[in-house]
């Protein structure tokens, strides 16, 4: 169990598949005391005895739902604030449109309720919508990772004696 990760992976239920508690647990990597919790919350079980049975077709169904339930849908002019976790406007000053590869372009800005960082993916092929939407005009390439804005080049660079 790792407990970093919120989204179990659904590929691995079998929906033809009945789990047990353990079993379920195991599966998704998840303690034992969650899919309890989540039984309790309205995840079916068969009725009839122990131990406690889980139909896949339906885990998977009931996580698929949970899911979808949490998920906000960003309109084109905001993005999402995970500190508000809610989409919000981004400070017009601080927008930028980073190309990342040949097919995506990633938005960049700071909520302005809280002044987070925020970031929103796009297709290259709807750059035009884009910059009419946030009121841009320029572009930059992506950077190196892990700095705020370095040059790509900046460890190439020779200083020269």
């Amino acid at each position: 169990m790792t407990g970093e990760r919120r989204i179990s992976d659904l590929r691995r239920v079998r929906t033809s598949v009945c789990y047990s508690v353990p079993e379920a647990s195991n599966l998704l990597d998840v303690a034992e005391g969650t899919i309890r919790t989540w039984i309790r919350n309205g995840l079916p079980v068969l009725d009839g005895g122990r131990p406690t049975l889980i139909v896949g077709a339906e885990l998977k169904s009931w996580l698929q739902m949970k899911q979808s339930a949490r998920r906000r849908k960003c309109p084109p002019d905001e993005l999402y604030c995970f500190r508000c976790r809610e989409p919000r406007q981004a400070a017009s000053d601080s927008v930028a449109i980073v190309l990342e590869n040949e097919k995506t372009v990633r938005i960049t800005g700071r909520c302005i309720e809280c002044d987070t960082r925020m970031n929103k993916k796009g297709s290259r092929a709807k750059l035009n919508e884009i910059e009419r939407t946030f009121g841009l005009s320029t572009k930059r390439h992506a950077t190196l990772v892990g700095s705020d804005d370095p040059l790509v080049n900046r460890d190439l660079e020779i200083e020269k004696i």
